[in-house]
């Protein structure tokens, strides 16, 4: 602020010491001591173009210096990145704006070589009357004089601004560092985000932005006059012409981010596909492992029915004739080996539903670990429940039983009331 303070002070002093006023009355002096007539004094204009090019000069470093001078606002990492870039954006036009105003110092400066070449001229033509004065000659010294009084002001001042422009930009040394900073990880976020390459419609956009800048640039150069219309007209082309570019850039990363949360979102439902196909995978496998398992059951408990009536009618028939001692104790015989193959097949069976465990363990594992369920999203709350509550009506042979009759009444009432509303209009 102090900074700023002082050169608003420097360009109020500059403006008083040299106004339009005192370049009138330089004016007047001039075309006093050339002819001493107040008629050829007005048909004579020195326009120099020092005052609309010090306002010019004072309107850009105002308004340079009060875009360096914005605060900061508390925002996130990306609007920080965002002021560095056109902080330092700002600092590049403030040097080409310095080569533009040296460029119009330079052409004063001929100007002023051209009035000086004009007032001596005129000053050879008007020895050649005898009815000059030395006044006249005093005068023109003293109005010299003046002139070059003002001329070393003018450069005085440039001095000041090249300083105040040095300062400026040692200044902003640490906002570079801090702009490096945040391109840095604005590059490395790219490259997590597997985006390091640039489209090539932005290429092709920037080539494209970049030729057309360079164009208004030699085509300003080429109609560049020293008239302060012609320069402004074509400050307020550039300006526009970059504000389509910038819009086109903003119209085209909207698109880029738009297709880039299309994609995000399509990865995202698939993966949520593919959760829900292998949930209802491990819900068949372990209704197919539930029914084999009764199927088993059944089968076993078949098998000791069958043996204890085999058991019972061979003890029967024992009973009724004693003289078949032997065939009852094959008979046995046969339902001991019969009941040791059933514990054998007992056995195996929890063996193999033992080892169908230990691969349904390794299964959830691996579906783990492909699809983490631990991941959580915004709407995993929603999910979660969504799915319990699903599972229950699907299980639930009531509900599914009570839904049925409850869309088919729905359904009745309605074409109820079509064929209704048919026949009574």
């Amino acid at each position: 602020m102090r900074l700023l303070k002082k050169v608003g002070d420097l360009l109020d002093t500059a403006d008083e010491k040299t106004t339009e006023a005192n370049l009138d009355t330089l004016t007047r002096h001039v075309g006093d001591a050339f002819g001493g007539n107040s008629n050829e004094a007005s048909g004579l204009k020195l326009d120099l173009g020092i005052v609309e090019g010090l306002a010019d000069l004072k309107n850009q470093i105002g308004t340079d210096l009060k875009g360096l001078g914005v605060p900061r606002d508390r925002g996130t990492e990306v609007d920080t990145g965002v002021r560095l870039a056109a902080l330092k954006e700002r600092v590049e036009e403030l040097h080409a704006k310095e080569a533009e105003r040296a460029e119009h110092r330079s052409r004063l400066q001929t100007q002023v070589l051209e009035v000086e070449r004009a007032i001596n001229e005129r000053r050879r033509t008007a020895e050649a009357p005898t009815t000059r004065q030395p006044v006249q000659e005093s005068r023109l010294e003293e109005l010299r004089r003046e002139f070059h009084d003002r001329e070393a002001q003018a450069l005085q001042r440039e001095g000041s601004i090249a300083a105040t422009t040095t300062q400026i930009a040692a200044n902003n040394e640490h906002l570079t560092q801090q702009l490096d900073f945040w391109k840095e990880k604005a590059s490395q976020l790219l490259a997590s985000l597997g985006l390091e390459t640039v489209p090539e419609e932005v290429e092709h956009a920037i080539a494209q932005l970049e030729e057309g800048r360079e164009q208004n640039e030699s085509a300003d150069q080429v109609k560049s006059t020293p008239a302060a219309s012609t320069s402004d007209a074509s400050v307020v082309k550039e300006h526009a012409d970059e504000q389509c570019a910038v819009q086109d850039l903003e119209a085209m990363l909207a698109e880029l981010m738009r297709r880039s949360e299309e994609i995000m979102g399509r990865v995202e439902q698939q993966r949520h596909q593919e959760r829900d196909l292998l949930w209802q995978l491990g819900n068949a496998q372990e209704m197919a492992a539930k029914e084999a398992k009764a199927v088993s059951e059944c089968q076993s408990q078949l098998e000791m029915r069958e043996t204890k009536a085999r058991s019972q009618r061979v003890s029967m028939q024992a009973a009724a004739t004693p003289a078949r001692m032997d065939e009852v104790m094959q008979l046995r015989a046969e339902v001991e080996s019969l009941r040791s193959c059933l514990e054998s097949s007992t056995k195996e069976r929890r063996k193999l539903e033992a080892q169908l465990g230990k691969h349904r363990a390794a299964a959830a594992a691996d579906l783990e670990r492909a699809v983490p369920s631990s991941t959580t999203t915004c709407w995993t709350w929603l999910d979660v429940p969504l799915m319990r509550l699903v599972t229950l009506l699907v299980k639930s042979t009531c509900l599914r039983r009570s839904f049925a009759l409850h869309l088919l009444a729905t359904y009745s009432w309605l074409f109820f009331l079509v064929f209704w509303l048919e026949k009574h209009p």
